[in-house]
């Protein structure tokens, strides 16, 4: 909420608990688990949002200094960077 390139976005989130909820399942059931997510696909959680490349990089640096910040070591920081990087075509433009 911290960062003016997305903020607006996450304002505007009416159940934020939720929200928090599913990301810490997605990233916990896509680091091996026990958590399942049950959340949307990242095409059905973005379609609509138009997100610029500029918001995704912002919100990849936001998780990259929070994972840096909690001490978790570079190795498994540039795995999570991998991951997300991945996801850039179900979520950019989607």
């Amino acid at each position: 909420m911290a960062n003016p390139l997305v903020r607006n976005r996450y304002e505007q989130i009416k159940d934020m608990d939720r929200v928090e909820r599913n990301v810490i399942d997605f990233f916990c059931a896509g680091s091996g688990g026990p958590e399942a997510y049950h959340g949307k696909d990242m095409v059905a959680t973005h379609r609509g949002m138009n997100v610029s490349e500029q918001e995704f990089f912002a919100v990849i640096d936001d998780a990259m200094a929070a994972l840096e910040t909690c001490g978790v070591e570079p190795p498994v920081r540039n795995e999570v960077l991998a991951v997300l990087w991945s996801m850039k075509a179900e979520v950019v433009r989607n």
